[in-house]
C-alpha cells in the first residue's frame, strides 16, 4: 500500500520536475540501459560470466518504475534516502541502490536538441558539428540547452574554464558557429565579436527566462549536499532533462542557433 501512494503523489511534477507523459518516456527509454547495467554489475561481482539463465537470482526489492521515480525525487528535491525510504516503505539500501542505478543512466543520455527528435548532443565537439545560422535581427532571442560541460571542483572563472575546456578553439575550428554567452563570458564575446554574442549588462524586463531559470528549480544545483564524486553526474543527468523540456517548449521566439548537419556524428 505504502508503495502504490507513494509511486501516485511522487509522480507529480511537482516531485519529478517532469511531466507524467516525460516520465513515461525516460522509464521505456531507460528500461534497456538499466537491463545492461544490471548485467555488467552482476558480471562484475561475479568475475566470471553468468550460470543461471537471465532473470534468475535475487530480485530487486522495488521496480524499475519506482527506482526511476525514486531517482527523479531525489534529484529535483534531494530528499534523504532514509525519507524515501520510509515513503516506499523499503530498506534505505534500496533507494541508495536505486540512485546509484539511475543516476549515471540519465547522466549519459546527452541533451535534446530542438525539433531534431532521437537527436542528443554529448560532447562540445557534437555541438561544434553543427554549424548555427543566427536568426534574423527582428526576431527575439530564446536560448535553449545544448550541451552542458566538465565540472571542476572548487570556483573557476568563466575566462579559465573556456581555456580549459578548449570552447575558444572550437568556435576558431567551426567559423560558421554563433552562440549567445551569459555575463560570465562576456570576454569571449569581446575576442569572437562575429561568432559569440552577450547579453547587455541591464537585460529587459520582458526578457524570456530561459533555461536558467529552469535549473534553479533543481535542490541539488542550488546547494548540493551529497558525496561530491556523484555531483558530476548529478549535474548532467539534470541538465539533460533540462534540455528535454526545453526541445518540447513551445514558443514564438526563434531559438537563439538553428542546428544544420554539417558532418556526420554518431550518438
Amino acid at each position: 500500500m505504502a508503495k502504490k501512494w507513494a509511486r501516485a503523489a511522487l509522480s507529480h511534477p511537482a516531485f519529478t520536475g517532469v511531466s507524467r507523459a516525460h516520465l513515461g518516456g525516460l522509464i521505456e527509454e531507460l528500461a534497456e540501459p538499466s537491463q545492461a547495467w544490471r548485467e555488467s554489475a552482476s558480471h562484475q561481482r561475479r568475475g566470471e560470466k553468468r550460470h543461471r539463465a537471465a532473470g534468475a537470482g535475487r530480485k530487486h526489492e522495488s521496480v524499475f518504475t519506482d527506482r526511476v521515480l525514486v531517482a527523479l525525487v531525489h534529484l529535483r528535491s534531494q530528499l534523504p534516502h532514509a525519507a524515501l525510504a520510509e515513503l516506499y516503505g523499503v530498506g534505505r539500501s534500496t533507494v541508495t541502490e536505486a540512485i546509484g542505478e539511475i543516476r549515471p543512466l540519465l547522466a549519459d543520455r546527452g541533451f535534446a536538441v530542438p525539433g531534431q527528435s532521437g537527436l542528443r548532443l554529448r560532447t562540445l565537439a557534437d555541438v561544434s558539428h553543427r554549424s548555427a545560422r543566427s536568426p534574423p535581427p527582428h526576431r527575439r532571442r530564446a536560448g535553449r540547452t545544448l550541451w552542458s560541460g566538465v565540472d571542476r571542483p572548487g570556483r573557476m572563472h568563466a575566462q579559465t574554464a573556456m581555456r580549459t575546456e578548449g570552447i575558444a578553439e572550437q568556435f576558431r575550428l567551426h567559423p560558421d558557429v554563433r552562440a549567445e554567452v551569459d555575463e560570465g563570458y562576456r570576454g569571449l564575446a569581446n575576442e569572437l565579436p562575429e561568432q559569440v554574442s552577450a547579453p547587455p549588462k541591464k537585460p529587459k524586463e520582458d526578457a524570456p527566462l530561459g533555461d536558467q531559470y529552469e535549473y534553479k528549480q533543481w535542490r541539488p544545483l542550488q546547494r548540493f549536499l551529497g558525496r561530491r564524486e556523484h555531483y558530476p553526474a548529478t549535474h548532467r543527468a539534470i541538465a539533460g532533462l533540462v534540455s528535454d523540456r526545453a526541445a518540447q517548449r513551445p514558443t514564438r521566439r526563434k531559438p537563439s542557433t538553428e542546428l544544420v548537419p554539417v558532418t556526420p556524428m554518431t550518438c
